[in-house]
């Protein structure tokens, strides 16, 4: 059995040179990973799974997690289908400093909205908005929609789920 914490530089060798020309193997810590999942016992995987990520996995996966945040999705909602973009840590921060959620919230749809143009004039004529231009999003949508729409987008931007904390060791060789 190859244990995965060791140094094995024949294993790694044969990995580098197998593997040296594919571009879309990223680094040699995904090859490796790959490679011995399938002949490592459960207290291996479980160390493995606690590894902290590289600078390397992290400069590696940088177009991933670039274009994720610039991703725009499709929501379905009682009018049809619009699409939304992920908001900016900035627009959060001013959704948050509503008096209410459900003025944050519409704050979030209008502003996340790209497709149909919320901002559009011609739209907000034909609606009789005439104050505040936000006012677009309850002339269109439910009350409770909106904020599933709201929720749906900060689902996206990561808000949905606690992130999982462990208490961290030190592997030791």
């Amino acid at each position: 059995m190859f244990n995965l914490f060791s140094s094995n530089n024949a294993f790694k060798n044969r990995l580098l040179k197998e593997y040296h020309e594919k571009p879309f193997i990223k680094n040699m810590a995904q090859i490796f990973v790959e490679h011995t999942m399938k002949n490592i016992t459960p207290e291996e995987r479980r160390r493995l799974k606690t590894m902290a990520l590289t600078i390397e996995e992290l400069i590696a996966q940088k177009e991933t997690i670039t274009a994720k945040k610039k991703a725009i999705y499709d929501v379905e909602t009682s009018i049809g289908t619009i699409t939304v973009k992920l908001p900016s840590s900035k627009l959060l921060a001013d959704a948050w400093n509503f008096s209410s959620s459900m003025e944050g919230n519409k704050y979030i749809v209008y502003e996340c909205t790209v497709t149909p143009d919320l901002k559009n004039k011609e739209l907000q004529k034909a609606y009789g908005i005439v104050g505040d231009p936000m006012d677009i999003v309850p002339a269109i949508f439910q009350p409770g929609e909106i904020t599933r729409i709201a929720s749906a987008i900060l689902d996206e931007a990561g808000y949905k789920d606690r992130i999982k904390l462990t208490l961290h060791n030190e592997i030791k060789n």
